[in-house]
């Protein structure tokens, strides 16, 4: 596990929904990614997904707002779009998830409700990795230890 987490930490995963969209493009960059669709021209004004350089350029917006999560006093792991907050405290917990998700909102962020948890989890999926913190371990999913099994078969 890593260092931050304790046995018995209570987590919660937030996602944010289209997470590139909330991104914009300096105006001057804009006419480089236009795309022709059906004899109409359309340009891109926010991050697209498919760039090259998107995945790193997000993580750096994603660190700036760790950084503002940390000086709240939330102790938070993320990786593009899903953050995962944790504390020993449930009740700490659910305030730390409600200043992020104020914070999402004020910087004009959605939040993929579907795709978040929201209730303090022990056992969750984050990352492709089985995160349990009342056993004070991470393995694959089962999901996954089946798929490997069967390619390498």
């Amino acid at each position: 596990m890593p260092d931050f987490l304790q046995p018995e930490d209570g987590v919660i995963k937030l996602d944010i929904s289209q997470a590139y969209f909330h991104v914009p493009v300096a105006k001057d960059h804009c006419p480089f990614l236009r795309i022709s669709y059906l004899g109409q021209l359309y340009e891109m004004t926010c991050l697209p997904f498919d760039l090259a350089s998107a995945p790193r350029l997000f993580s750096s917006v994603a660190c700036w707002v760790v950084k503002a999560l940390h000086a709240k006093r939330c102790l938070v792991l993320v990786y593009l779009d899903d953050y995962l907050l944790v504390n020993q405290d449930q009740s700490k917990l659910y305030l730390q998830a409600s200043e992020a998700i104020k914070h999402f909102e004020y910087l004009g962020w959605i939040l993929n409700y579907q795709k978040s948890i929201l209730t303090p989890k022990q056992d969750l999926e984050y990352f492709g990795i089985r995160w349990q913190t009342a056993r004070n371990r991470m393995t694959l999913p089962e999901k996954s230890i089946h798929t490997l099994k069967t390619t390498i078969h």
